[in-house]
């Protein structure tokens, strides 16, 4: 049986037998003084740290002998590096509620179930003493395996009492020649008060202490500490003293510790938590910021467009509601506007405004947006691209609609175009299934977060050309669901230039229709997706070489290869650029292949193109053995393959 503690800092208690291991564990904290204790009833294995119980393991009916020899601290080939300040061993599994008594107060150690009780605190030459009444006295390594003696800040007993109630306190030591060295109070207690015991005329006496350093001159080192009467409780105590022999004092402060309880009876049954005093030792410092979070985390990505950005800004911190954070995302700009960014959002940060920048590869607009999201603080999100605005109070309303109802996720508001026309668009009215085949939001919308988090991929990257926003609102509704509330006024400003995004958008939109389709396949009919497919066949050099840079900055991503097969399919009957006729055929069954390997489980256009190259290159095994598992997996692609087998006879 062994208890012990792994490089992981994970504490442990088993046995190995017959080549299996049988633990349980629960997680400590280095350099933390920690009460572990592992136990087994017949049944389980069980470990605790802290009075808490860790895992538990089925194990049943262990031969427990009494044969064999106890090493405390490590055997020959496994040393210990850890401290020790006792171990205790009983014959019976103790209970949860006596591990926790266990913990704070030292055991009686004639008890008939206990059989060795070792404190090293008290170690007499090379012979560490057994308590118990079995009187096991242990040997102490020498050599190599002999234990160091270190000064300790084990919280072995933690004393107790009630508000107002004093209680007796002795502040011990000792020195190696075993005398006992005086102590000397270095902190105060946080509550309460101390006194040391004085005698006047001969009578016992008290006199406050007040302040640190105050040595103790009460020959029997002890001090009286007293709770104040009407603090709440429960509470722990605590103040730290050092000792000394006149010449030298101790490195180290031992911490005194006191648990303050409403009733006696508490006592008894100790606080485990990290409110009370052997978690107060135990616990570990995690760092949480000191500012909540933002009601509103707005995303700006950012382009090559950092003479715009201002007025940007500025329509934010023209808002009604002030608690907001922007995250200004540069998507890695050419011409100088990283630095126009990085300076305009240093300037509103010393204006007191959560404002912060952030800079990153290109990767475009939807990989900017789901960069910026990722270091959202907020449970609501707005995105709002660089060159756009909003109305002073759009934050405002839309957070006021989206408290109203907890099932709303998504609030959003008409649009109002400007710059080089003008433009409005008043949304409709939402229809889950329509939203498929027509767009009804538009980019710049309030949502909660987790709309996004529930969408693997965020904003998809590999759209053409635009239409990442109503790619994304598609894979939103199909896994998560859009619940949206609307505000019937133009709060959106999206500029319009002649050069803009979707302006180009609009000059290739069937070849973006064509990429949003083609990353939903269990959403629209099998013709739309084929007919999709048929347009990169076709690709303009413009599309393939805008698939050409998907694949370079997103080769992850089964969609790309899918791609650029197609246009390599439709390139493999024109010879040019040194391929012979065939050799693009080679090159789409190799992007193809790749799109299988990547696809996620319900796409099943690569394996149908994959195939369907493979026949029509005279590879039929390979083909009809590609098209037969297709059939297999899914269903719907029947009547597709027979007209496409009766287009090939024709």
């Amino acid at each position: 049986w062994n208890l012990y503690t792994d490089g992981a800092g994970v504490a442990r208690f088993g046995i190995g037998q017959n080549n299996l291991d049988y633990t349980a564990s629960k997680i400590i904290f280095r350099e933390r003084w920690h009460y572990v204790v592992g136990t087994y009833d017949g049944a389980h294995i069980q470990i605790y740290v802290d009075g808490v119980p860790g895992s538990r393991t089925e194990f049943k009916n262990a031969s427990l002998d009494g044969v064999g020899y106890l090493s405390i601290g490590g055997a020959e080939w496994d040393p210990f590096a850890g401290q020790l300040d006792d171990v205790r061993l009983w014959n019976r599994a103790r209970s949860l509620e006596q591990v926790r008594v266990d913990m704070v107060q030292q055991p009686d150690p004639s008890e008939p179930e206990m059989v060795g009780f070792w404190k090293f605190d008290e170690v007499q030459g090379h012979t560490a003493r057994d308590a118990s009444s079995f009187g096991n006295h242990a040997e102490l390594g020498t050599g190599r395996r002999a234990p160091q003696r270190v000064q300790s800040g084990a919280a072995v007993s933690v004393a107790c009492t009630q508000p107002g109630v004093p209680i007796s306190l002795l502040l011990d030591g000792i020195l190696d020649d075993g005398a006992r060295p005086r102590a000397y109070v270095v902190t105060l207690p946080d509550h309460g008060s101390l006194m040391q015991h004085t005698s006047q005329a001969g009578l016992p006496a008290f006199e406050p202490i007040e302040a640190a350093p105050t040595e103790i001159r009460s020959p029997a080192q002890r001090v009286l500490y007293t709770p104040p009467p009407t603090l709440p409780t429960p509470y722990c105590a605590t103040f730290e003293y050092r000792v000394h022999d006149g010449k030298f004092t101790s490195r180290e402060t031992a911490s005194v510790m006191v648990e303050v309880v409403a009733e006696a009876e508490a006592c008894s049954n100790p606080q485990t938590g990290l409110g009370g005093c052997w978690g107060k030792r135990t616990q570990v410092s995690i760092v949480h910021a000191r500012a909540p979070p933002p009601q509103v985390s707005v995303v700006v990505p950012l382009y090559n467009q950092g003479h715009l950005l201002r007025e940007t800004l500025d329509s934010v911190v023209a808002q009604t509601m002030s608690d907001w954070e922007v995250i200004v995302v540069d998507d890695g700009s050419t011409d100088g506007t990283r630095e126009v960014a990085r300076n305009m959002t240093r300037a509103y940060a010393e204006r007191g405004h959560r404002v912060r920048f952030t800079t990153k590869e290109n990767g475009g607009l939807a990989d900017a947006r789901n960069f910026g999201l990722r270091l959202a603080r907020a449970e609501m999100v707005l995105p709002l691209d660089g060159d756009d605005l909003i109305v002073p109070t759009f934050l405002e309303q839309a957070l006021r609609i989206m408290h109203a109802d907890n099932a709303t996720n998504l609030v959003i508001a008409n649009l109002k175009g400007f710059g080089a026309w003008e433009y409005s668009w008043r949304l409709p009215e939402y229809d889950a299934l329509d939203l498929r085949y027509t767009n009804m939001f538009h980019c710049s919308a309030l949502f909660r977060k987790s709309l996004w988090a529930g969408v693997p991929d965020g904003y998809p990257t590999t759209t053409l050309f635009g239409y990442e926003d109503w790619a994304f609102w598609i894979f939103a509704e199909a896994l998560v669901g859009i619940s949206p509330k609307y505000i019937a006024e133009e709060q959106f400003l999206y500029r319009i230039r002649a050069d803009s995004m979707h302006q180009t958008l609009l000059q290739n939109q069937e070849y973006s229709l064509a990429s949003v389709r083609m990353l939903h396949p269990d959403l629209f009919p099998v013709e739309l997706l084929l007919a999709a497919h048929s347009k990169f066949v076709s690709a303009t050099q413009k599309v393939q070489e805008m698939v050409v840079e998907k694949v370079s900055k997103f080769p992850w991503h089964p969609m790309v290869h899918l791609m650029s097969g197609l246009i390599s399919e439709g390139m493999g009957s024109s010879p040019f650029d040194g391929h012979a006729q065939g050799y693009y055929w080679e090159d789409a069954l190799a992007s193809y292949e790749i799109a299988v390997q990547l696809a996620h489980y319900n796409d099943w256009q690569p394996r149908w193109r994959l195939g369907l190259l493979q026949q029509r290159y005279g590879r039929f095994e390979d083909g009809n053995r590609t098209m037969a598992a297709l059939m297999a997996d899914f269903t719907g692609l029947e009547e597709a393959y027979s007209m496409h087998q009766a287009d090939l006879r024709t």
